[in-house]
């Protein structure tokens, strides 16, 4: 099981995010470097029903991949969609 977490603070209060993935790893680097790798471990890791590493997977395959994973980041976006943008509220400048 891999996790990841992101925290939003908008300046009084912490939020956090949670996603989970499971997977396997492999024991090579695999794929293409790509802008989009959200980190080195895209090369080595293999969700779980999928045969490639991400950074092997076209942006289709990532995009409608099998593995029932939730990410910290769209947990955020749709949080803050539902809460922050059509408010007028800033993140403070500390």
């Amino acid at each position: 099981m891999n996790y990841d977490c992101l925290t939003f603070f908008d300046g009084d209060n912490y939020y956090h995010f949670l996603g989970k993935s499971s997977d396997t790893l492999t024991k090579e680097i695999k794929g293409s470097h790509n802008k989009k790798a959200k980190s080195n471990l895209w090369f080595v890791f293999i969700p779980l029903n999928c045969t490639k590493t991400l950074a092997e997977m076209t942006d289709e395959e990532k995009n409608n991949r099998p593995d029932n994973r939730t990410s910290a980041t769209d947990e955020f976006i749709n949080w803050y969609k539902l809460n922050y943008q059509n408010t007028k509220k800033l993140v403070k400048n500390h």
